[in-house]
C-alpha cells in the first residue's frame, strides 16, 4: 500500500472550527474531515456542514450518535437526533456517513435504506456485539472503522491489540478498508510532539495493513490540530520510505 493509499480523517471541534485552521490542516494532508454528532446539535449540523464545505473541497462527513447500549438482533443503532439531522444528510446528498454501534449487518442496510443514492457506509466497530459479527458487516460495508476508545469499555483493555489485529485481518479477507481511532497520539492534545509509545503504536498499526488512520481530540479538543496533522503525515512518510531499507543504519541516523 502506498503512501498516498493511508488516509487521514481529522474530527472538527472546537479547536479546529475556523477557515485558516481547516485550509492549514487540509493542505497539511487532512484527506476526509470528521463531525462527531455526538457533539453537535441537530440545529447546528446544516450551518457546521456547508461552512466546512466552503473553507476545503476534501469530504465532510458525519459520524452518527449512536445507540451504545442493545442486544437484540435488528434493533435501531441510530439515536433519535442522527434521525433527525439524517433529513439534513440526505438534502446535502453527504457521500460518507460513519455508522457508530454497528452491531449486525442489518444496521448497515438499514442505514442504506434512508437514502435515495448510494451512500458509502463507514461501520464502527466499538463493541463485543459488533465484533462477533465482524464477518457479517465486513460484508455490506464499504469500509470499517475501530474505535479503540468505546470498544475498551466492552472488551478487556489488555485484549484492546489483540481486537485490533483480528478486525484488520478479518476485513481483508472480504477487500474492507480499515481505519483506526482513539488515543493514536492522546498527547498532543496538550503537548507538540507525541510520545515515543504513540509513534510505535501507530507504526505497528500501519504495518498491519490499515487503510487509514483518525485523529479525534487531537485536532477536535487539542493545542496542536494542524501541527497533529503534520506528525501523522510524517509518520506515515516515514513508514512507507522506511520499507527495505530499514536493516541500513546510516538511514536510521538522520
Amino acid at each position: 500500500m502506498s503512501f498516498n493509499d493511508k488516509k487521514i480523517t481529522a474530527t472538527i471541534g472546537p479547536a479546529s472550527f475556523a477557515p485558516s485552521i481547516v485550509r492549514a490542516m487540509d493542505r497539511a494532508g487532512v484527506d476526509l474531515f470528521r463531525i462527531n454528532l455526538s457533539h453537535t446539535a441537530v440545529e447546528d449540523f446544516e450551518f457546521v456542514y456547508n461552512t466546512l464545505r466552503s473553507w476545503t473541497d476534501k469530504p465532510v462527513c458525519p459520524d452518527t450518535r449512536g445507540v451504545e447500549n442493545r442486544n437484540s438482533r435488528g434493533m435501531q443503532c441510530l439515536s433519535r437526533d442522527d434521525l433527525r439531522i439524517f433529513e439534513y444528510i440526505s438534502q446535502l446528498e453527504v457521500s460518507t456517513v460513519f455508522l457508530s454501534f454497528c452491531s449486525w449487518e442489518e444496521d448497515v442496510a438499514d442505514m442504506r435504506e434512508r437514502f435515495d443514492y448510494d451512500i458509502k457506509v463507514v461501520s464502527k466497530i466499538e463493541n463485543s456485539i459488533g465484533l462477533r459479527n465482524l464477518k457479517e458487516i465486513c460484508k455490506v460495508s464499504d469500509e470499517i472503522l475501530i474505535d479503540r476508545g468505546d470498544l475498551s469499555k466492552d472488551v478487556p483493555l489488555v485484549k484492546i491489540p489483540y481486537a485490533q489485529d483480528y478486525i484488520v485481518k478479518e476485513a481483508g479477507l472480504y477487500n474492507t478498508p480499515v481505519h483506526v481511532a482513539t488515543n493514536l497520539m492522546e498527547s498532543m492534545l496538550s503537548e507538540p510532539t507525541p510520545t515515543r509509545a504513540e509513534v510505535n503504536d501507530i507504526v505497528k498499526t500501519l504495518e498491519s495493513g490499515v487503510s487509514g488512520l483518525v485523529l479525534a481530540g487531537e485536532t477536535a479538543i487539542g493545542r496542536h490540530p494542524v501541527e497533529a496533522v503534520k506528525t501523522l503525515k510524517t509518520i506515515i512518510k516515514t513508514f512507507n520510505e522506511q520499507e527495505g531499507v530499514v536493516d541500513e543504519v546510516s538511514w536510521l541516523t538522520y
